[in-house]
């Protein structure tokens, strides 16, 4: 006599893969007079026990051209069973060329007859910048051409 019994033993993975980013970059942008900066960096790779898939699901890339500011770069590690981890790095490119502003030359205006104060009229500061900085604000709440008491 003999006697059988037959089972089914299902392994599950259930363990997300490991990816680890490298460490956020600051760099300055180059080259001068310019708004942006190519930088680069190793990519991560994801690892499981199992196999794994990593793609970069956000971001430029290592080697692009990154503008100033800051651009966040995520990678995913997606391994068989379907199991995800992300990691990101969050390169930032620095300015730090300053603005220009170039100013009308200070007046002297003698007061109208019999008023206290007189119309004016100057040239509006004019601003210059490699990263398109806008004017912002005014010294002066009293446009050119009207009167300054």
């Amino acid at each position: 006599n003999t006697g059988t019994c037959s089972y089914r033993i299902n392994v599950l993975d259930v363990d997300a893969p490991e990816i680890t980013c490298p460490a956020n970059i600051t760099v300055q942008r180059d080259p001068l007079g310019t708004c942006y900066a190519a930088v680069s960096y190793t990519e991560p790779v994801g690892a499981d026990e199992c196999s794994v898939t990593t793609v970069r699901s956000r971001g430029l890339g290592s080697g692009a051209t990154f503008h100033v500011g800051e651009t966040v770069e995520e990678y995913t590690a997606t391994d068989a069973s379907g199991n995800i981890a992300r990691c990101t790095v969050v390169v930032k490119v620095l300015d730090q060329e300053q603005p220009s502003i170039v100013c009308d030359s200070s007046k002297a205006v003698a007061n109208t007859a019999g008023q206290c104060g007189a119309v004016v009229t100057y040239t509006a500061p004019v601003t210059s910048d490699n990263c398109n900085v806008s004017s912002s604000g005014s010294l002066s709440t009293v446009g050119s051409g009207s009167f300054f008491p």
